[in-house]
């Protein structure tokens, strides 16, 4: 572990270092008021990340992310705002990028009209419980990172550093998260509170500041059992390759039926993520319509200008001919409009149906007419290329 810990933990020079420049950042700011956020306010940051919260608080809900705009650019050159359920701002500065948040000063929960209005208050909490577990929640972090389930952006569906920490406060550290991993069942929920159903996820993990939210919701069932299943298997052998990061060798991705580099579209990372994300979904739903059944697939992308996706398939030739379904016999108009699209129209199961032949039957030349005329997939990416 302090093997690992060396690798991930910052050194004392860096947190000096980052501190100094936080601070002159802050020194710019002067006359307003903020606070630092996230892992670096926690003392749970890992090394190499040099991103850093700022939350700027009004004391009401009007025009916040106009107003703080004004701010910025009287103070800075460099600044860039990004659209969400409340706009925020990229300031780049000493070498960091400083995410700056326009947020309401509450007290409580309570009074929130978003959910970043809250954000300070998990910092007090997890300040206030954290005990010493802060190389933990690291742990935690490179952990989850290395099984690709860190992250509660769309595109990830993963463990929020948040999630995570209280997790750990939980547990009381990182090697009894994983042992209390192994009894986990779907729909564990830790905490109290009250948490409507339509909030429920894999796993519950309810808001030690906000006790009807649920602070795991976007966590996926897949990311969910994928680290139920490596806690298992780290647990049997204590073994360093938990944590290194697996290089993705081109050599044994070609061994796939498919292989698509995906060029991105430009845009904020986490947008850029869910459009690669709905493409790679897509492609799979048109694959099964079209009759190839998908053994195995997967997608793998490092921020970078494309991702590469793949796919194997059971059936590489399909039949040469096809059944279009139709209407339910008794939806009249319905059926009178399938008729008159379409001739040797048949009935089955109290349904009608065409047997049409196939434009497509091999699995190449399907996905070369997607890239080239499908509508969906020409707004989601840039170009898209069959290695």
């Amino acid at each position: 572990m302090n093997q690992i810990l060396k690798k991930i933990k910052p050194t004392k020079t860096e947190e000096e270092l980052l501190k100094k420049k936080i601070n002159s950042f802050l020194r710019v700011m002067k006359g307003v008021k903020s606070v630092i956020g996230g892992s670096v306010a926690k003392g749970t940051w890992l090394k190499n990340n040099y991103d850093v919260d700022v939350f700027v608080k009004f004391r009401n809900n009007n025009n916040l992310s106009n107003r703080l705009e004004k701010i910025l650019k009287a103070r800075f050159d460099n600044i860039e705002r990004i659209h969400g359920s409340r706009d925020y701002f990229q300031v780049h500065f000493m070498g960091l990028n400083f995410e700056v948040i326009p947020i309401l000063d509450i007290k409580k929960s309570s009074n929130a009209k978003n959910i970043t209005d809250i954000s300070p208050l998990h910092v007090l909490w997890i300040k206030k419980n954290i005990n010493g577990l802060e190389d933990d929640v690291r742990l935690a972090k490179y952990f989850c990172k290395i099984q690709e389930v860190y992250g509660a952006e769309t595109y990830i569906k993963g463990f929020s550093g948040y999630v995570l920490e209280i997790l750990i406060i939980k547990y009381g550290g990182f090697i009894n998260l994983l042992k209390a991993v192994k009894n986990w069942n779907n729909e564990k929920i830790i905490g109290t509170g009250n948490i409507p159903k339509s909030k429920y996820s894999a796993l519950i993990v309810i808001d030690p500041v906000q006790n009807n939210r649920n602070a795991a919701a976007a966590l996926s069932s897949e990311s969910f059992q994928r680290f139920k299943n490596a806690a298992i298997n780290y647990l049997a052998n204590f073994s360093d390759e938990f944590f290194i990061i697996k290089k993705i060798k081109m050599s044994e991705i070609k061994k796939n039926d498919l292989v698509l580099k995906v060029y991105c579209l430009d845009g904020k990372r986490d947008v850029i993520g869910v459009k690669l994300l709905k493409a790679y979904q897509w492609l799979i739903n048109s694959l099964e319509k079209e009759g190839f059944v998908v053994s195995q697939k997967n997608w793998y992308w490092n921020k970078k200008k494309y991702a590469l996706m793949w796919f194997n398939v059971k059936n590489k030739v399909l039949s040469k001919y096809k059944i279009k379904h139709g209407p339910p016999i008794n939806k009249n108009n319905e059926c009178k409009k399938f008729k008159a699209k379409y001739t040797s129209v048949k009935t089955s199961n109290e349904r009608l149906y065409v047997i049409l032949p196939r434009k497509h039957r091999r699995l190449k030349p399907f996905v070369e007419f997607l890239i080239k005329n499908d509508a969906y997939l020409l707004t989601k990416t840039k170009r898209i290329k069959i290695v």
